[in-house]
């Protein structure tokens, strides 16, 4: 047996609040055929299903081909630990759940996967005037040719003015998390602005296996509380409507299509500035995907940089000098910098400095009295971003 939830000649096509108690199906899955419970083609709410026992099943508990939503699939049994919701192409809203208590009784819980629950404090001065936030990636939304993951995920950006509490964001700026959706789909991203006004909107990109941003393809994208708009001229999907309350879409999660490998998530001001003060997302406790940031293959959301190789210094007399220029991508006038030299000798001391975009200048003077010639020795050279004080 299966349950169809269909509309009835385009009129009735909100089912709201069916409750099926203990359902038993044994169906069979056998290629090329599927053996889903229940098909659901309506775009109603809160369709609840409780101690299902799903015999021979596909590893679906539902298909959700339409924009229903606020559904709960609770599985007491069943021949795989893995259970979903089948999305079709067709289907406009996620933000329906599965409690799989056969093999996975903490599925009924959330794992925090990255937070960061002050953003002022967690901000750094990227340049004089651009800033990010250390474990997150800045969003632009304008005018944009960059296709790479890398690219579209800056350490810092102007359009961001640090307040009291948080951060000011233009309506073209956003903050977010980089993760990986090889195996995890689903995701609730909850932001708090200052003083728990409502505002923002999400914003998400998708990426595939290498990197690249997927353009506007169909069922790559979808939330819980609103229907997500393709945005071609800054590669997004973006919330059709400001998050608030009373509208009951303040609390949102998203879900990837099977293609996605990696995706930005995160909150844009669209509407007018926003001020943000804490970030946090949260995944199912099956899996716990990596969150890129500081590293890399994506060095967005970093405030510390390095740089090492060899350096060969010449034969220096008492009282002289010697320079070696290094490319620190990322270095920027105004930040910290610090070097060290893998050597016993104590006759040098080491200055450096940022003197330009992504260049470095150490310089070693013989303290001694003696002329000194050592071997070549392991140069490391660390950068580090100013906080916002």
């Amino acid at each position: 047996m299966s349950n169809d939830l269909r509309p009835i000649c385009g009129l009735a096509n909100n089912h709201n609040r069916h409750v099926f108690d203990a359902p038993n199906f044994e169906l069979r899955q056998l290629e090329p055929n599927i053996a889903i419970p229940f098909l659901n083609e309506t775009n109603g709410t809160a369709i609840i299903a409780r101690n299902m026992r799903m015999e021979g099943c596909s590893p679906f508990a539902a298909r959700h081909t339409a924009a229903a939503t606020d559904c709960e699939y609770d599985v007491a049994w069943a021949q795989s630990y893995s259970i979903g919701v089948d999305y079709t192409p067709s289907a406009t809203r996620a933000g329906n759940a599965v409690f799989n208590r056969h093999r996975a009784p903490t599925s009924r819980l959330t794992r925090l996967l990255a937070h960061i629950p002050n953003i002022r404090a967690a901000a750094f001065w990227q340049s004089g005037t651009e800033i990010g936030v250390e474990g997150a990636c800045i969003i632009a939304t304008s005018t944009t040719t960059e296709t790479a993951m890398a690219a579209l995920s800056w350490n810092g950006l102007n359009g961001i003015t640090p307040t009291a509490r948080g951060l000011l964001l233009n309506p073209n700026r956003g903050v977010g998390f980089v993760v990986q959706t090889t195996h995890a789909k689903e995701f609730a991203l909850a932001h708090w602005l200052v003083g728990g006004a409502d505002g923002g909107r999400l914003c998400l990109r998708c990426f595939d296996g290498a990197g690249i941003v997927r353009e506007n393809i169909a069922g790559d994208a979808l939330a819980s509380g609103t229907t997500l708009q393709w945005a071609p001229t800054s590669k997004t999907w973006q919330a059709g409507a400001v998050m608030q309350e009373s509208d009951l879409n303040r609390r949102q999660t998203v879900r990837f299509g099977p293609e996605v490998a990696f995706a930005q998530i995160g909150i844009i001001g669209f509407d007018g500035q926003v001020e943000v003060e804490a970030l946090r997302l949260y995944g199912l406790p099956e899996d716990a995907p990596a969150i890129l940031s500081g590293c890399p293959a994506l060095p967005a959301g970093g405030r510390t940089l390095m740089f090492s190789a060899s350096w060969d210094l010449p034969s220096m007399p008492p009282g002289a000098t010697s320079n070696a220029d290094v490319t620190v991508p990322g270095a920027r006038r105004g930040d910290f910098a610090d070097a060290s030299l893998d050597t016993s000798s104590i006759a040098f001391v080491l200055d450096c400095h940022v003197w330009s975009n992504d260049k470095v200048r150490v310089t070693a003077r013989n303290v001694s009295l003696s002329t000194v010639d050592l071997p070549a020795a392991a140069l490391h050279v660390q950068v580090v971003k100013r906080r916002v004080g």
